[in-house]
């Protein structure tokens, strides 16, 4: 079947003519038996006829040719003079023109021009002879081809001219704005005080121009050396003092100068090139004007003066000539019998002897073989289908082994593939989990073979998801593609590094030493990211914790010392991060402590086993409250209420953080609410707000969700947020605004415990600042304590904006507070958290209570005079 499929291709197919050789390709005459042999037999009778016509024609061309040759010789000679003088005419016109310093004359050319066009015509229109017609329209054709190598020559000359003008313009023009950037100076009496910088900029310019000068006077390689140094030096001296010429006379002038010294530049090389086409040009051109002029004479002028001699000698061999004729014809005959018969065995018996033995060899597996085409026309047709017939067979057999071969690379393509994937972590191509632990199976089995140590290292990025969230993934990625290089710079060859997933990375470091040296390893891998990455012409601080585990000192098989470094890495974080951490075995008590945690909490949410206490915030102003920071507690099965900072912790891990924010804000937001409709119309409330659901892209939409749901206003409520989570990048700034925008306060929280409190306080939109407890906590016992909160909180007044202090324990505290002008306060010895019903009553009692406070110790009021030069009544105390 597949063999009659091939056959029936029709021969236009092409595949079969690509794949076909010079030996298939049909011979250009293609005749039958019988067309060949009456051929034969016309060829015998056409040679006869034929030079018995010839004899008799010879004979009178013969006599007829003196005459014709006496008759044209006169014209023929004086028409070849005229052609030279043209000639020779143009090629003065041509290079007069192209004379530096001399006036072009482009109608000088032109007339030349005209008079070489009309002679060459009226020598080809005179021209009868086919001979001589065919020299004379080569000689036109060269006549042509002559004058358009002088036209272009012409066009180079003017484009070299108008070239030449660009550049010295271009050249002018810099030397002009150099000089008014300053480099001739300023004159002071005798003396002149030029910049450096324009100076030698002005004097490798006139280097240039003088460079530029000499070649055009002499174009020696000499000239053109020197001015291609010279301009590699301006170029040298313009970048040499590129930043001070952008900072002055600047970048504008400095990128005017750069271009249009190397257009100036370009022009200039263009003009040395075709000055180099011109001189060439020019030889070429004399030189084919001269071998015109002697063509004119070789050709035209000798034949014709020795066509006349000649014709005299034709008439007397006419005759011989005649003679030999009639014998050549004779041998003429005979010889094409020999032809025909020695030609009818060529293309019958060869042919048919070719086809048998290209027969034998595709019978025997050469798909190659080919059989020349050629002989008669059913003998070249069966030759054509042989060798489509071969070229299909070859075609298809070429095809099988190519997809063969294809697919056979495939499979092996896909299966290294599919063995990389298995292994390895597609975004980092570090080896991952499997591999891991493939990996460090075998390493504690050389390690207990040689028994030697082998440290597991766990290694975490310290709030990578804010990078996710505020640069976006793709950009986290090439974070994550560079750490992992870092890592593996920093381990070496005899180290093992993987990806686990996330951000969380797995080092497996053998031949570990004595504990202090794996604890040294650790944190030199920690310290190891202390220097920040580069990404993007950004720079990027990333802290990573470590957690570290020793076989056989903390586990003997590959999982526990898996969850032994896990538990380390978990301590590290509770310790504040951008630590490395040994593993104890205390850890995975702590560790199985907060799984519990994390799954009794989770069953908390899930139950709404939370509530939120709210505590006032007192202005020392108006004794009135301003507003009450919810804070979320979590109610447990036996009654006990647990404060955030035992569970607060557990939940940022664990990512229920974001969770137990939106429970607190809408509970929040329903509590102030009803507040403002049942005698508290001016209630506020602050909240806490974590880094993610601060970080999310619909953290505006989601508050603006909030109000419309409890119809609450917007400035009911305050946003809390510690320094740590404000960046003073684009987009935290960006939402800080529009929060601002929609209405609400915005606080920092947590003050004077971050190391960038300054420029939160620059760059950042906010409302408040509230001061932490640890500022406030010795200002009744430590001068230089009290010094300090003074004056941060003059200083955020005086930067308008409004503060509040935490932690106030002690009467001493609020004695000092009082002192400091209109500030908030916050703490157990204002009033302790609320519930939300036992709120109203808490504040319409908050005036008389502060007042009460506030008067515990007896006062006499004496004058103080404040730094800022206030005077003021300050309670003295007794």
């Amino acid at each position: 079947m597949k063999m009659r499929v091939l056959q029936d291709r029709p021969a236009s197919d092409p595949r079969a003519s690509e794949a076909a050789p010079e030996a298939e390709r049909a011979p250009r005459f293609r005749v039958s038996v019988s067309v060949w042999l009456t051929v034969g037999l016309g060829a015998i009778v056409s040679v006869f006829l034929a030079g018995n016509l010839l004899v008799q024609r010879s004979t009178n061309q013969a006599t007829q040719g003196v005459t014709r040759v006496q008759q044209e010789l006169e014209p023929l000679a004086r028409r070849a003079r005229e052609l030279s003088d043209a000639i020779a005419g143009h090629e003065r016109a041509i290079l007069s023109y192209l004379k530096p310093g001399n006036p072009g004359d482009h109608a000088a050319i032109d007339r030349a021009q005209v008079r070489m066009q009309a002679a060459i015509t009226e020598h080809v229109q005179r021209t009868k002879a086919d001979a001589d017609l065919n020299s004379t329209r080569n000689l036109a054709d060269e006549v042509a081809r002559h004058q358009r190598n002088g036209a272009e020559l012409v066009q180079r000359f003017d484009r070299r001219s108008a070239f030449l003008g660009i550049c010295w313009s271009l050249m002018d023009g810099l030397k002009t704005r150099i000089a008014g950037a300053g480099a001739e100076g300023l004159t002071v009496g005798d003396n002149v005080f030029a910049r450096r910088s324009l100076a030698e900029l002005a004097q490798a310019l006139d280097a240039v121009r003088s460079g530029f000068t000499a070649q055009l006077a002499q174009p020696s390689t000499g000239s053109a050396s020197y001015s291609a140094r010279s301009e590699v030096a301006f170029r040298r001296k313009l970048l040499e003092h590129s930043a001070e010429f952008k900072g002055s006379p600047g970048v504008a002038w400095y990128e005017l100068v750069r271009e249009d010294f190397e257009r100036a530049s370009r022009l200039h090389g263009a003009v040395r090139q075709l000055d180099d086409e011109l001189e060439s040009g020019r030889q070429d051109f004399a030189g084919s004007g001269a071998a015109l002029i002697e063509q004119v004479r070789v050709s035209f002028e000798e034949p014709a003066l020795r066509a006349l001699a000649h014709s005299a000698t034709v008439a007397r061999a006419t005759t011989q000539e005649a003679e030999n004729m009639i014998f050549a014809v004779s041998l003429a005959v005979l010889a094409v019998i020999v032809l025909v018969t020695a030609a009818t065995l060529y293309g019958i018996m060869l042919p048919v002897r070719r086809l048998t033995a290209a027969t034998r060899n595709l019978a025997g597996g050469a798909l190659a073989t080919r059989v020349p085409r050629g002989g008669v026309l059913e003998l070249d047709e069966l030759a054509l289908a042989f060798n489509q017939m071969a070229g299909e067979l070859a075609i298809a057999e070429r095809a099988v082994r190519s997809q063969k071969a294809e697919l056979e690379e495939r499979v092996a393509q896909r299966t290294r593939q599919l063995r990389m994937l298995a292994h390895h972590d597609p975004l980092t191509s570090l080896p991952n989990r499997r591999h891991l632990f493939a990996y460090l199976h075998d390493a504690l089995r050389r390690a207990a073979r040689n028994q030697q140590r082998l440290t597991v290292l766990f290694l975490d990025l310290d709030n990578f998801k804010i990078v996710n969230d505020s640069l976006g993934h793709e950009y986290g990625d090439r974070v994550l593609r560079i750490i992992s290089e870092r890592l593996r710079a920093a381990i070496g060859d005899d180290g093992f590094v993987a990806r686990l997933g996330g951000d969380e990375f797995t080092l497996i470091l053998p031949d570990a030493g004595t504990m202090e040296e794996v604890e040294s390893q650790a944190a030199k891998m920690v310290a190891e990211f202390q220097r920040p990455l580069t990404i993007e012409q950004r720079e990027l601080l990333i802290g990573v914790s470590a957690g570290a585990a020793v076989y056989p000192d903390h586990a003997s098989d590959a999982a526990a010392l898996l969850r032994a470094a896990d538990a380390a890495l978990f301590r590290a974080k509770e310790l504040g991060r951008n630590r490395a951490c040994v593993y104890s075995p205390e850890l995975l008590v702590a560790t199985s402590n907060r799984f519990q945690t994390e799954q009794a909490l989770r069953r908390a949410i899930e139950v709404e086993d939370l509530v939120l206490h709210f505590q006032p915030q007192v202005s020392l102003a108006t004794h009135e409250t301003t507003a009450v920071e919810a804070l979320l507690r979590w109610r447990q099965g036996d009654g006990r209420i647990v404060p955030a900072a035992e569970f607060l912790a557990v939940a940022e891990q664990s990512g229920l953080i974001i969770e137990l924010s939106g429970w607190a804000m809408r509970h929040a937001a329903q509590a102030v609410g009803l507040w403002r409709k049942a005698g508290w119309p001016k209630a506020r409330v602050a909240l806490n707000v974590c880094s993610q659901q601060f970080m999310s892209g619909d953290f505006i939409g989601s508050i603006e969700r909030l109000l419309q749901m409890h119809q609450v206003p917007a400035n009911c409520l305050e946003l809390e947020l510690t320094e740590t989570m404000l960046q003073t990048g684009a987009v935290t700034i960006d939402t800080l605004r529009g929060l601002r925008a929609l209405g609400l306060s915005v606080a920092l929280d947590d003050f004077g415990t971050g190391f960038s409190s300054l420029t939160s306080l620059e760059k950042l939109p906010l409302n408040r600042v509230k001061l932490d407890r640890s500022l406030v906590a010795s200002v009744d016992t430590n001068s230089r304590s009290a010094a300090i909160a003074r004056s941060i909180i003059t200083l955020c007044r005086s930067l308008g904006l409004q503060v509040t202090a935490e932690g106030i324990e002690r009467p001493a505290q609020l004695d000092f507070l009082a002192d400091c002008g209109d500030v908030s306060v916050q703490g157990y010895y204002i009033e302790r958290p609320a519930a939300a019903s036992e709120v109203l009553g808490i504040i319409s009692a908050m005036s008389g209570r502060m007042k009460m406070l506030l008067g515990l110790v007896e006062r006499s009021e004496e004058v103080d005079i404040s730094a800022s030069g206030v005077v003021r009544l300050r309670p003295r105390r007794r």
